[in-house]
C-alpha cells in the first residue's frame, strides 16, 4: 500500500496542470531499518553529534554495482563497488529536526525518461510536531545526485 501511495504522490508532484505526467517505476524498495547498514554508513560518512537523528537506523538498497544508503543524519549516499567502500555521491534529505526523526522508506527505479531515480521518505521533527519529507534525486551516469523538484 505504501508503494501505491508513493507512486500516486510522485506522479503528480511538482507539475503544472498542463504538464505531461512523469512516472516512476520502482525496481527496489525497503522500509526496514538495517543496523549493519547503519554501522557501515557511519564508517563512511561522519555524523553530526548535534543531530538527534544520529541514532536512527539507515535504510539500504543495492542497484547493480551501487549500494544506496539513506539516513536522516547522513542523507542519501551512493557507494560504488570494490573491496573498499567508495562514496560516489552524497546529498542531504533534510536538516535534522528532533527526537522523532526517522527514515520511512527508500526506493530506486526508473523515470519515464529512463533515468535512475532515488526516492527517500523521512519523518522530520519531534514527537509533538513532525513533517514527512519526500526527497527525490536523479542518479546520473557519472554517479552525481541531482535533487528533483
Amino acid at each position: 500500500m505504501k508503494r501505491i501511495l508513493l507512486l500516486a504522490f510522485l506522479a503528480g508532484c511538482g507539475q503544472a496542470a498542463d504538464a505531461p505526467a512523469r512516472t516512476f517505476v520502482p525496481t527496489a524498495y525497503t522500509d526496514t531499518p538495517d543496523r549493519a547498514a547503519t554501522d557501515r554508513l557511519a564508517a563512511l560518512v561522519p555524523i553530526d553529534p548535534d543531530c538527534h537523528s544520529a541514532g536512527v537506523e539507515a535504510l539500504t538498497l543495492t542497484d547493480g554495482d551501487d549500494t544506496i544508503f539513506a539516513s536522516v543524519a547522513q542523507g542519501v549516499v551512493v557507494v560504488g563497488p570494490g573491496p573498499r567502500d567508495r562514496v560516489l555521491a552524497r546529498a542531504p534529505i533534510a536538516e535534522c529536526g528532533g527526537s522523532g526523526d526517522a527514515m520511512v522508506s527508500l526506493s530506486i527505479g526508473k523515470s519515464s525518461s529512463g533515468a535512475r531515480v532515488i526516492v527517500a521518505v523521512a519523518t522530520i521533527g519531534g514527537h509533538r510536531e513532525a513533517e514527512t519529507v519526500v526527497a527525490t534525486f536523479a542518479l546520473r551516469d557519472d554517479h552525481s545526485l541531482e535533487r528533483l523538484p
